[in-house]
């Protein structure tokens, strides 16, 4: 950034605290911000045809999100939550919109999300539409691994969804889940501790995510 644009940039920066379960927007309401998560972690859930919320996104900290808003001059597409104590930056789309239009690096780093999120999303609906219930939750564990990571352990997912916020995020019945969690269990492929999923044969959740 210049040194124009950088004090513009801290000029309209603003930290918001967020406690877990916080709503930071709902779906519907206009797009006046951009956010990047500093600390902590945020969910994205959107109003499925089933009236169920569902997990299209996890974002982690040093991520943006609700970051198309500046183009399409909406409204959030999703609600975001915060998974845990969170804080989150925010700046208005209209400054973001300045700093795309007049650095060609800001510029890139927004048209690497959305090719990033595009492909995510694709992949997803690719495999909701073609998995079964097996290779669908397969596939969600695996989503959480490349969003959250792991712990120190390396094998338990710096994550801790509910049965209900996996199942609903893998468009499952939310006793379909708890079923299938405890088969993977059973077959040693991860290890459950409440909300923590440890996952002990990541090759065997690979398969599984991509044969069945």
């Amino acid at each position: 950034m210049t040194e124009e644009q950088r004090n513009t940039f801290l000029e309209h920066l603003e930290i918001e605290h967020h406690t877990e379960a916080e709503v930071i927007f709902n779906e519907g309401d206009t797009a006046t911000h951009t956010y990047f998560v500093y600390k902590g972690r945020v969910k994205n859930e959107i109003v499925g045809l089933d009236n169920k919320q569902h997990i299209i996104n996890m974002v982690p900290a040093g991520h943006i999100f609700a970051s198309q808003p500046p183009f399409d001059k909406g409204v959030y597409k999703f609600t975001a939550i915060a998974t845990e104590n969170s804080i989150v930056a925010k700046l208005p789309n209209d400054i973001v919109y300045h700093l795309v239009e007049t650095n060609s690096q800001i510029a890139l780093m927004y048209i690497r999300t959305f090719s990033e999120r595009i492909d995510t999303l694709i992949r997803r609906i690719q495999n909701l539409q073609r998995k079964h219930i097996r290779g669908k939750m397969a596939d969600m564990l695996l989503f959480l691994r490349d969003k959250c990571g792991y712990e120190t352990d390396g094998k338990t997912l710096n994550a801790h969804p509910s049965r209900k916020e996996i199942a609903n995020a893998a468009y499952m019945d939310i006793s379909n889940a708890i079923r299938t969690l405890s088969a993977f269990a059973n077959e040693g492929v991860i290890a459950l501790d409440g909300r923590r999923y440890t996952i002990l044969d990541e090759k065997k959740l690979l398969w599984i995510s991509q044969k069945e």
